[in-house]
């Protein structure tokens, strides 16, 4: 594998933006508009700086697994249903409104995952689980100030409940109970390697 650690730390910043920024008075979902372009601009930057650092010789190199496999069909899958579906380009593209769950947001998630797939050491591991909690203890703490009527953004949502910077009262429930278990994880993963 090729040492891709300026890159990983580059995109673990982009998944803690994408994750806590919050734009606007208007949030009702977990990609609003400016969080779809901080998630593409970090997924095409990173695919930049991956072809530009290491071109596509590492696919030739390395075997392309099952993984591999899998974002380059998802992909293929994703073009079509572009070309294909009955709903209007700018839906199709950017996603229904509000949601912004289309192409541009599918295809970013691909790419990082596929960015993600070429880090190669646990210490890498170990940031992206910090990055998580770092992320659990900003969505919390804002969670929180909302709870208590203290929103430092006046974020209106049709919800009734905070949603702190995810938009979704349940995105954050889902969020927090994903990234809760990244301390046991990190301890895990240090015990390993020490």
């Amino acid at each position: 594998m090729v040492s891709t650690r300026n890159l990983m730390r580059f995109l673990l910043l982009g998944a803690f933006f994408t994750t806590v920024v919050i734009f606007g008075s208007t949030n009702y979902d977990p990609i609003n508009i400016p969080k779809l372009y901080i998630l593409s601009l970090f997924a095409f930057l990173g695919i930049g700086f991956f072809i530009s650092k290491f071109s596509l010789e590492i696919l030739k190199k390395e075997q392309m697994d099952l993984f591999h496999a899998a974002i380059l069909i998802y992909v293929l899958l994703l073009v079509c249903n572009l070309f294909i579906n009955h709903q209007t380009l700018d839906e199709r593209f950017f996603g229904s409104s509000s949601r912004n769950t289309g192409f541009l947001a599918y295809l970013s998630f691909a790419l990082l995952g596929f960015l993600f797939s070429f880090s190669n050491s646990e210490k890498d591991s170990v940031s992206l689980f910090k990055v998580l909690f770092l992320a659990n203890i900003v969505v919390s703490v804002y969670f929180i100030l909302q709870l208590e009527g203290k929103d430092l953004f006046k974020i209106q949502n049709f919800y009734q409940a905070p949603s702190s910077t995810l938009g979704n009262p349940n995105f954050v429930a889902g969020f927090l109970g994903l990234s809760s278990i990244s301390p046991l994880i990190i301890g895990l993963l240090e015990k390993r390697r020490s």
